[in-house]
């Protein structure tokens, strides 16, 4: 039901099966980032119960899910006349320490982290 309103608000029509994939777990990563009301405690989320680590919002919520990016690709060797990004889709954050995040590439259709 939450990746239906994402889905909702995004320009496309139709999305590739792993972006889809990728949008439902976008949507778990997200509840059990906040503490529940029946959940076991009042101020800890259940990810932060089962893996010590906090999202931090500053680092995980500066790009939004399906947001269209200029991501950086790495070419080797690096003096050629190749474009050095490429068109990607967000697919939300990796969730570790260092807040990077996942994309999904439209050319090659293959997630870039």
């Amino acid at each position: 039901e939450r990746f239906r309103a994402i889905r909702s608000t995004l320009p496309f029509k139709l999305l590739p099966s792993r972006v889809i994939i990728k949008g439902v777990t976008y949507c778990v990563l997200w509840m059990n980032a906040h503490p529940s009301k029946a959940g076991v405690s009042n101020m800890f989320s259940p990810r932060e119960i089962m893996t010590n680590t906090r999202l931090d919002y500053l680092k995980h919520c500066k790009v939004p899910f399906g947001t269209y990016c200029q991501v950086f690709q790495e070419n080797q060797p690096s003096n050629t006349d190749l474009e050095r990004t490429v068109d990607a889709l967000c697919l939300g954050p990796t969730g570790n320490a260092q807040g990077g995040y996942k994309f999904f590439c439209l050319d090659t259709r293959k997630k870039v982290v």
